[in-house]
C-alpha cells in the first residue's frame, strides 16, 4: 500500500494497512540468497523452493520442500519454509507443527519464531504468538519484523493501543527497510492521534 494511510479512522483502514504490510513482511527471512554451487542438495532444493513461496507460489512449492526433507528431514530451512507454504494456503495445523520442529532443530531460529507467531494469531491463540514474537527478538534483537508482527497482534487481536505504538516504535527504530518503515511511521502517527494522550 502506497499514499496517505491518513484516510478515514476506521477498522477498515488498519486492517488495510496491517494486511498490505503482512503480505509485505510474511516472507521475510524466505528471501535469502541461494546457497554457494558446492551446497548440498538438501540446501539446493529448499532454496528454491523458499525462492517460489517468496512470490507467492506456494503450491509449486511443497514438492520441491518434500524432496529436501526426504534428504534431510530435520532441514530447518525446509521445514519453516514448508510452514510458511502451507500456513498461506490454509493449512494452520500443519503450518505450526512444521515451524515447532524446525525451531527444536534451530532453538534460535528467529525468523520461524516469527513465522510460528504468525500462524497462531491467524488461528486465535494470542497469548502463544505474542511468546514467538518475543521469543523472536530475544533470539535476534535485531530482528524487526517480530516487533512488526507484536504491533499487530497488539493493534488489531489485543487491542492494546499503547502496547501496538511500543511494538511499532521498537520496529522504526530495528528496520532497515525505507519503505515499509515509510509506512508504518504514517500508521504509527494516526494511531497515536486516533488514541489521544498516552
Amino acid at each position: 500500500m502506497k499514499g496517505n494511510l491518513a484516510v478515514k479512522k476506521t477498522k477498515k483502514t488498519s486492517l488495510t494497512f496491517v494486511a498490505a504490510l503482512v503480505a509485505a513482511a510474511l516472507f521475510s527471512g524466505c528471501s535469502k540468497k541461494a546457497p554457494a554451487p558446492e551446497a548440498a542438495p538438501a540446501d539446493e532444493l529448499a532454496a528454491k523452493a523458499i525462492a517460489l513461496v517468496a512470490n507467492g507460489k506456494f503450491a509449486e512449492s511443497l514438492p520441491l520442500f518434500e524432496k529436501a526433507l526426504q534428504l534431510d528431514p530435520e532441514h530447518p530451512r525446509a521445514l519453516c519454509g514448508m510452514g510458511t507454504a502451507k500456513r498461506e494456503t490454509g493449512e494452520f495445523d500443519a503450518a505450526i507443527e512444521l515451524y515447532e520442529k524446525a525451531i527444536s532443530v534451530k532453538p534460535d531460529y528467529a525468523i520461524c519464531m516469527d513465522n510460528l507467531g504468525i500462524a497462531l494469531m491467524r488461528t486465535g491463540r494470542y497469548d502463544e504468538a505474542k511468546a514467538q514474537f518475543e521469543k523472536a527478538s530475544v533470539a535476534d534483537a535485531a530482528y524487526a519484523d517480530a516487533k512488526f508482527n507484536l504491533g499487530v497482534l497488539f493493534e488489531l487481536y489485543i487491542k492494546d493501543i499503547p502496547a501496538a505504538v511500543k511494538a511499532f516504535e521498537e520496529y522504526l527504530a530495528l528496520s532497515k527497510d525505507e519503505a515499509k518503515k515509510a509506512e508504518v511511521k504514517a500508521h504509527l502517527e494516526q494511531l497515536v492521534k486516533e488514541a489521544g494522550p498516552r
